[in-house]
């Protein structure tokens, strides 16, 4: 019986351990959902942002998609084009010209070879003009321009709308103009650019310097998901889980337990019955 009174006891002490370890993940999950909710409410007012600035970007109604005048290959211009601080020369609108008129499968080819350091070296630089890199980073600018000039309305591309901005892979700046609108893709975002490389350009920066980077033409801006993991609800999951299989284990304790119960009360029952039919 001494036994039996031990084995009992055990059994409870392991009911009251696996409340408790419930309430604790009870009260974590209860002190965590104000920091869930406040998460989940600065990503809803982020993608309000979002909605806000390619409002900002979005191009005008009531415009023509492509240029008016169909495009003529002359690699002849892109020959002429240098490193310099002048940008929408006739290579600049060549390409871009040339992006309307390009084919999907033209525009998603690229070399795999072509990257950072294969423009370091000068005097081969010229001939990379035109041709494609693949650029992946943070979109850290983007604005919406216009094509003005006597060179955009030679190609029949006045007014219409474009887009400039700036990559940063994590080592280098990349400088870009695109024709189609980025509608998924904002400041911050992590984006993938399949561009031509036109040129070294010379521009002043914010600071007020003269700064260079390299300058691509492409169609458009893939928006890359890279999910970033919610601390909070990350945490949730986990105590959820936690508490799910300490209930399972508590609901088999407590099974056990009036199982073990229901033996001790049949011992006892037939103990009683021997005692009688002795007597």
């Amino acid at each position: 019986m001494n036994q039996s009174g031990s084995l009992f006891q055990k059994e409870r002490k392991q009911i009251v351990i696996l409340l408790l370890l419930a309430l604790l993940c009870l009260g974590g999950m209860l002190y965590l959902s104000p920091f869930y909710k406040q998460n989940r409410m600065e990503v809803k007012k982020q993608e309000q942002r979002k909605t806000l600035v390619l409002e900002e970007l979005k191009p005008p109604s009531g415009l023509p998609k492509i240029p008016s005048i169909p495009f003529l290959e002359d690699n002849s211009i892109l020959e002429k084009t240098q490193d310099d601080p002048y940008l929408e020369t006739h290579g600049f609108f060549y390409l871009l010209h040339k992006v309307y008129f390009s084919t999907p499968k033209e525009l998603e080819s690229f070399d795999p070879k072509f990257h950072w350091l294969s423009l370091v070296n000068i005097e081969g630089r010229s001939s990379l003009r035109g041709k494609r890199m693949k650029i992946r980073g943070t979109l850290v600018d983007i604005k919406r321009k216009a094509f003005q000039g006597e060179i955009a309305t030679s190609r029949g591309m006045e007014s219409l709308p474009y887009w400039q901005g700036a990559i940063y892979d994590g080592d280098h700046l990349f400088l870009f103009a695109i024709t189609d609108f980025p509608e998924k893709c904002q400041q911050g975002d992590t984006v993938e650019l399949i561009g031509a490389f036109l040129k070294i350009w010379i521009y002043e920066s914010r600071k007020g310097v003269n700064s260079h980077a390299p300058f691509f033409i492409g169609k458009q801006l893939r928006f890359i998901v890279e999910k970033e993991p919610q601390g909070t609800e990350s945490m949730n999951y986990v105590l959820a889980i936690f508490l799910s299989i300490i209930l399972a284990l508590l609901a088999f304790n407590i099974y056990n337990e009036r199982k073990f119960q229901k033996s001790v009360k049949n011992k006892k029952n037939i103990f009683s019955f021997g005692q009688d039919q002795k007597a």
